[in-house]
């Protein structure tokens, strides 16, 4: 494995490759954050009512990222820091009837706005038919 192919990934210890090179960049955080009531994993983001997801150790796993393999409460997730500065994402300003496909108005849309399967009791093809 590269090193490359570690940027972004929280691995836990037993999957990590043991390469001298990477040790000293390497980055160490709890698997899993523990409040009064709520076990949070830290791989997936979730969380889950303590109660539920106790293990006979007295620690807690994480039952949502389950097949990535076993996230618990007494491990580590480690990973390499981004070295690439991404641009951050920019809010585009659209109208308040936009269409969410193309930015065009809705009245104007061809393509996206074609038709709505999901809109019961309406027939979106009259409607832009009418409005070529």
């Amino acid at each position: 494995m590269q090193a490359t192919q570690l940027f972004g990934r929280q691995l836990l210890a037993d999957t990590m490759p043991n390469v001298a090179e990477w040790q000293p960049k390497l980055l160490r955080r709890p698997a899993m954050t523990l409040t009064a009531q709520w076990a949070i994993c830290q791989r997936c983001g979730q969380r889950t009512v303590k109660q539920t997801v106790q293990l006979p150790r007295n620690n807690y796993y994480c039952p949502h990222c389950f097949q990535l393999g076993r996230v618990t409460s007494d491990q580590w997730l480690w990973s390499l820091p981004e070295p690439n500065q991404f641009a951050k994402l920019v809010k585009l300003d659209r109208p308040a009837d936009a269409c969410s496909g193309c930015l065009q108005s809705r009245n104007q849309c061809n393509f996206c706005c074609w038709s709505d399967p999901f809109t019961v009791g309406s027939d979106r093809r009259r409607q832009n038919r009418n409005a070529v």
